[in-house]
C-alpha cells in the first residue's frame, strides 16, 4: 500500500525543477519538452 506509491504530483521526478522555470509556469510539467520540439 505505502510502497506502491507513484511519483507525487507536487514534485515531478522525471522533470527537473530547473527546466520548469524558464518556460511555462502552469504547463511546465509536460509542456517543457513540447516547446523544445516546436523550436
Amino acid at each position: 500500500p505505502a510502497v506502491v506509491i507513484p511519483h507525487p504530483p507536487t514534485a515531478p521526478s522525471p522533470q527537473p525543477t530547473s527546466v520548469q522555470q524558464p518556460r511555462g509556469g502552469l504547463n511546465a510539467g509536460h509542456g517543457e519538452h513540447i516547446w523544445l520540439i516546436i523550436q
